[in-house]
């Protein structure tokens, strides 16, 4: 158990859930095994009732790709996001939109198909005759709603929320006046929330490609392309940005202010930078034991070799940022104006 990592707030969504299973069923290739199969058996669930519960969706935002992303790519929901529903429904609980302690699961429900606990519930089964109590708490949620929206959300994003709540459907069998639910309210502020993060993300991207230098990677050697050459076919390319393209981008963000920190920030992207890649280096290459020497050596599975000694990391100095390094500063310190905000 002491060589397992707890889960900590800097991982992803997925390490997190993978880390804490493999916390619980850690001790012993067996025990890890059971881990391994638990996670299978978690996204197997998802992967399964994701298109019928909003509730078990909004899960597989943080663990899935899309279905239509390239393979390996990100959940559409990172941290970031988990900060806004858990600053969401705390919000709702100050305001006593949910219940205290806990939001009841999609499996406890009531005889009328309503969760017996949730606010969805206590809102139906007010009845025609005690419409009073359901009808507040349906104008406390859109007040709250759309107040939040309006502070964590500018432009474009905000002006959609506000629609959406305003044109909020009831669902069948409800009394007839405007209704907003707990998972509603949720799945708007994150499905506006992943909209406006994308296009962030993509601004933040064209900055970076204006400014950086682009490398073809041949055997070995890295070849500076000019700007708008294209590499030979099955040529790896990589794009780095030094101290004086990172400055550029600053200035193109509007960030002037923070030139004059820009080389302390763009040292801590390095840093963060080169921290992970030795912990990618080190899980490519796994320490191992010979069992006829009894010496220690190192095996990439990947390549299908092994050293008595850890090679060293392939590439080039830690003096420039990597495009996915570049975009985790630029959220760090929340550059180019977003619409959007993050907890």
């Amino acid at each position: 158990m002491g060589n397992q990592i707890w889960p900590t707030l800097s991982m992803t969504p997925p390490g997190r859930l993978k880390a804490f299973l493999m916390h619980k069923y850690g001790g012993g290739k067996r025990l890890l095994k059971i881990g391994d199969q638990k996670m299978v058996d978690v996204l197997a669930a998802i992967q399964k009732y994701r298109k019928t519960s909003p509730r078990i969706r909004l899960f597989g935002q943080f663990l899935l790709s899309n279905s239509q992303d390239p393979p390996g790519s990100e959940p559409p929901l990172d941290h970031r996001a988990l900060g806004v529903v858990a600053k969401l429904v705390h919000e709702l609980i100050k305001t006593k939109c949910v219940p205290k302690h806990t939001i009841p699961s999609d499996n406890s429900s009531s005889k009328d198909g309503h969760d017996s606990g949730s606010m969805d519930a206590s809102i139906s089964q007010s009845g025609a005759g005690q419409t009073d109590s359901g009808t507040k708490l349906i104008l406390v949620l859109r007040s709250l709603a759309l107040k939040l929206g309006k502070e964590w959300f500018s432009g474009a994003p905000a002006q959609a929320i506000t629609r959406r709540i305003d044109k909020a459907k009831k669902p069948q069998g409800m009394p007839d006046r405007v209704y907003i639910g707990l998972d509603e309210v949720v799945g708007i502020f994150m499905e506006e929330w992943v909209r406006a993060d994308g296009a962030y993300q993509r601004r933040l991207r064209e900055c970076f490609s204006h400014y950086s230098t682009t490398y073809a990677l041949t055997n070995g050697f890295m070849v500076e392309l000019e700007k708008g050459q294209p590499a030979r076919e099955g040529v790896k390319v990589l794009k780095l940005a030094d101290l004086t393209a990172f400055r550029g981008c600053l200035k193109e963000m509007g960030a002037r202010a923070l030139l004059a920190g820009s080389e302390e920030i763009f040292e801590a992207g390095l840093a963060a930078q080169a921290e992970l890649h030795e912990i990618v280096h080190r899980k490519k290459w796994r320490q191992m034991i010979d069992p006829q020497s009894k010496r220690t050596y190192f095996h990439c599975e990947e390549l299908q070799e092994s050293y008595w000694e850890c090679p060293m990391i392939f590439g080039y100095d830690e003096v420039e940022l990597e495009e996915k390094y570049f975009i985790r500063t630029c959220l760090k310190h929340r550059l180019h104006k977003p619409v959007h905000t993050w907890f």
